[in-house]
């Protein structure tokens, strides 16, 4: 790795390690390298002072100030436009292991190479605070004083600026205008994917159009790709009509301790499983076969939105459906192919005909097992026989209603059993546990009573119902 004194925007980021540059510097190269090799974004002219510059301090009548030993810094600094933003690049800044967000500083509006030098100085001083240290010894990381310093021209003349934090599905961008005025949206990855890529509208306009905005979160995407960054992401930007974003910084936020490991449950690798903080307050362990089921109103919905509820009878899906019955196990699930026919029933004699029919498929699925684990989209409070039927469950995984009021979570606590909730939708093939899971399969749950994780422990050998016809 190369030792240099003043490390400039453009330079090779591979050359540099986060001992050298820290964390937030070594980002900042690889994202500078991305806007020249993309054209897509700007990234503002910078240079940083590496962690080994060698420096003394003096102290005067305006406080202490940062003497370099190398004039190479201030030639850097006078090939800056002004003003510059001085920021904190330490080795322990934005690791996957902590962000130490707050811990460090950034010194903005710097107008002289003097200023500069005295905001060094304010940005050092962390770097030996005792709370840095606590922080990393309660984060497991060995600590060091170190730290470089990046010195970056200032985007001023912008009419918003902002952070935007990629997700896993989506973008969540929280904003600021000239006049101080914040707002936050969001932006599913889906919806950008549809419409395809955009392109900045480059003629001349006063206001920040809507392709503009989104335009922004593809290059913020573009841009994690590239730096082969995952998890959650953000990066800093500033827009202005008719031009290119600038960005400024970004990290990649340290991964969340998952709800397995907070529960010290060891999920195997590659098993599809659930985690969720939706739960009903009782707590437990138990591992039981499932049975997996669906409500009414949650199969109206998977017939309408895979695009089969106006073919049921002709032969014909679409697209949509194909896809569907390809992936997903619930296609083939027992419960759903009956509802599915008992569909066609009720456009002609009504709900009332066919909801002894829903009530009687219940039944027969609670004579499976002595105890299992109910799983499906929603407990449906309209049809009281689907919680009426199902008697032998001992817990309750949901997904279309994951919130604590729902009607599962209320008929759980009754019952003392766990229920856990995840957001999503049977009709689409995410989370994957729904996808994958069959009646029979064994599977995990457990619970602290305010986070849950369920996982498929053990695949089933045959179909339960098999077993069941031939008693």
């Amino acid at each position: 790795m190369a030792n240099p004194i003043v490390v400039r925007a453009g330079e090779d980021p591979s050359m540099y390690s986060r001992d050298i540059v820290g964390g937030k510097g070594l980002y900042l190269l690889r994202l500078y390298q991305v806007a020249k090799n993309t054209g897509m974004f700007n990234v503002p002219n910078f240079f940083i002072v590496p962690t080994n510059a060698e420096r003394s301090f003096r102290n005067d009548e305006s406080g202490t100030r940062v003497i370099y030993k190398s004039e190479d810094i201030r030639s850097a600094f006078e090939q800056l436009r002004r003003p510059v933003a001085v920021r904190s690049s330490s080795p322990l800044e934005d690791g996957v292991k902590a962000s130490f967000a707050g811990m460090f500083t950034s010194i903005l509006d710097q107008q002289d190479y003097e200023q500069v030098t005295r905001s060094a100085n304010s940005v050092y001083e962390p770097a030996f605070q005792d709370r840095v240290q606590r922080y990393a010894e309660r984060m497991g990381i060995e600590m060091s004083d170190a730290m470089a310093l990046i010195i970056q021209e200032q985007v001023t003349n912008f009419w918003e600026r902002g952070i935007i934090q990629l997700e896993y599905d989506k973008a969540v961008t929280e904003i600021t205008d000239r006049k101080g005025r914040t707002n936050e949206h969001e932006t599913e990855f889906r919806f950008l994917d549809e419409c395809g890529p955009f392109k900045p509208y480059l003629k001349d306009h006063d206001y920040i159009s809507e392709g503009e905005s989104h335009y922004v979160v593809q290059c913020a995407r573009e841009a994690k790709k590239r730096l082969g960054l995952d998890g959650v992401v953000q990066v800093e930007f500033f827009l202005s009509p008719s031009k290119l974003p600038d960005f400024v910084q970004i990290r990649q936020l340290p991964k969340a301790k998952s709800y397995s490991a907070q529960l010290d449950l060891d999920v195997p690798a590659g098993v599809p499983y659930i985690e969720s903080e939706i739960c009903n307050d009782v707590a437990g362990d138990l591992t039981l076969p499932v049975y997996v089921t669906t409500s009414q109103a949650g199969l109206k919905r998977i017939l309408i939105e895979t695009g089969q509820s106006f073919f049921m009878g002709m032969g014909r899906f679409d697209e949509r459906a194909e896809v569907f019955n390809e992936r997903s196990a619930l296609a083939q699930n027992r419960d759903f192919q009956r509802f599915r026919d008992l569909s066609m029933h009720e456009r002609i004699g009504g709900v009332e005909a066919v909801l002894p029919y829903y009530a009687e498929t219940w039944r027969e699925g609670n004579k499976l097992f002595d105890d299992y684990i109910l799983v499906c989209d929603k407990l449906d409070e309209s049809i009281a026989s689907m919680a009426d039927a199902t008697t032998n469950k001992r817990a309750i995984i949901t997904c279309l209603e994951a919130k604590k009021t729902s009607h599962a979570m209320t008929v759980a606590r009754d019952l003392g059993i766990m229920c856990m909730g995840v957001n999503g939708d049977l009709h689409e093939l995410e989370p994957e546990f729904f996808h994958k899971v069959e009646t029979g399969d064994n599977v995990r749950i457990k619970s602290d009573g305010r986070r849950a994780v369920a996982y498929i422990e053990k695949k089933r050998e045959s179909d339960p119902y098999e077993r069941l016809e031939s008693e």
